[in-house]
């Protein structure tokens, strides 16, 4: 696989919804190549920081910024 397939399939694989094969194809593949296992660590990150924001609301005078 290429890269640009794999780091279209990064939100797929962390969120468990790739059949084994592929799901085995992408971790074969992040553990070769520094550049999509950067990206992958980036998005779990991300996804792990919103998902300790705990539901909290954006402030309201911040809500139009991050509407843009």
């Amino acid at each position: 696989m290429i890269c640009s397939q794999i780091r279209s399939q990064l939100s797929e694989y962390l969120d468990a919804e790739l059949p084994v094969a592929q799901a085995q194809r992408v971790e074969a593949h992040l553990m070769l190549c520094p550049h999509c296992r950067r990206e992958w660590e980036t998005l779990r990150a991300a996804v792990r920081l919103v998902s300790h924001l705990g539901g909290e609301k954006c402030p309201v005078d911040l809500r139009p910024s991050v509407l843009m």
